[in-house]
């Protein structure tokens, strides 16, 4: 169905870059059941819309629409009437319940919104005689429901509450359109509207200027609910999101320079560590480098590491295994000691060790 919409804005781009002429002979080109096609959906789609909004104003009016696609396309003439029939239906089921509801409120003595359901139904069925009656046998609270709407509407002017105004005035609106006032009351409230607008507007400049730009969006959005095709708050909302972008791109960039200078120092660590034969220190700050950086700089100083741990503990348990064959026993236990310090794991000093100690206790 997106299709006929792109197709409807297409019509009307071409139709603003073309000539009254042209766009006559370009329309004149289309087969009529072409047209009719177009035409069908696009009117289906707003049906659809219009009930899901319970809108009966605008189902009454497509109604009427539906019979210009019976004159491009007689051969559709079945498929409309029976589209028809259902969007009488469900003007009808609308309609229903608008009545009911007007009965309940009016139950309870709340003309405004009794007066508001009757005046939906009026607009499709201006003879209904629940409608007729009512406004007849209650119209004088009818005109005092109005005057309190007035004065509500009034209020929320003078407190410059725009929105709530508003919705009054869609009420005065629905029950007497041709209320005097309404004219007075918009103007009250689009100046509201403009007052509010220009306020955030300056205010998401202002975060923007900070670099705030979270805010300024959040800020131009609210703009753009009081103005939709304001080119300004979109403009501020698509340059505060490119540098919020650039932002988050150069703070990530510093985190990476921070932890690659964080990296470097364990590197560095083990380094000199390393020259300053502190060999177990060393391979404790080279693992640290290699867990966040394992590249071959690393690997290479590592082998280097191990392979000198590698030498010192080969000569040192054969000096201490030397001694505890000489019986040296605590000469051997510090060497032994010696290459547990530099090698926690080795399996062969633990076990001397262990026997050293057995032996020295033994012989207190």
């Amino acid at each position: 169905m997106k299709k006929f919409i792109y197709l409807f804005i297409l019509i009307l781009s071409i139709s603003c870059t073309t000539n009254q002429k042209q766009v006559e002979n370009w329309y004149e080109k289309i087969p009529d059941n072409k047209k009719a096609e177009f035409l069908f959906n696009y009117l289906n789609e707003q049906y659809q819309t219009a009930l899901s909004n319970g809108d009966i104003g605008k189902l009454n009016f497509l109604l009427k629409e539906f019979g210009w696609v019976s004159k491009l396309d007689k051969e559709r003439t079945d498929e409309i009437n029976d589209l028809i029939d259902t969007i009488t239906q469900s003007i009808e089921s609308i309609k229903k319940n608008k009545l009911a509801n007007a009965k309940r409120f009016l139950d309870k003595k709340d003309f405004i919104n009794a007066s508001i359901e009757y005046s939906i139904v009026r607009q499709v069925d201006k003879s209904n005689t629940e409608t007729v009656d009512f406004f007849n046998k209650y119209k004088n609270e009818v005109n005092n429901a109005i005057i309190e709407t007035e004065n509500k509407l009034k209020k929320f002017l003078s407190d410059k509450n725009f929105i709530k105004a508003e919705q009054e005035l869609r009420k005065i609106i629905l029950i007497h359109s041709d209320n005097v006032n309404i004219n007075e009351f918009t103007e009250q409230i689009n100046k509201l509207k403009l007052d509010e607008f220009n306020r955030i507007i300056a205010l998401a400049k202002k975060q923007f200027d900070e670099k705030k730009y979270n805010n300024a969006i959040n800020n131009a959005k609210l703009a753009l609910d009081i103005s939709p095709n304001s080119k300004e708050a979109r403009d501020i909302i698509d340059q505060s999101i490119s540098e919020r972008t650039k932002l988050v791109k150069e703070q990530k960039e510093k985190e990476k320079q921070n932890m690659e200078a964080k990296i470097l120092i364990y590197y560095n660590n083990a380094l000199t560590a390393f020259q300053n034969k502190q060999y177990a220190q060393a391979k404790k700050e080279i693992k640290k480098y290699l867990s966040l950086n394992n590249n071959t700089k690393g690997q290479q100083l590592e082998a280097k590491i191990n392979q000198e741990i590698k030498l010192l503990v080969d000569n040192l348990m054969g000096d201490a295994i030397l001694n505890y064959n000489s019986l040296k026993y605590e000469e051997a236990l510090k060497m032994f000691k010696a290459v547990l310090a530099i090698d926690t794991t080795n399996e062969e000093a633990l076990d001397y060790k262990a026997r050293i100690e057995k032996t020295l206790q033994a012989l207190e």
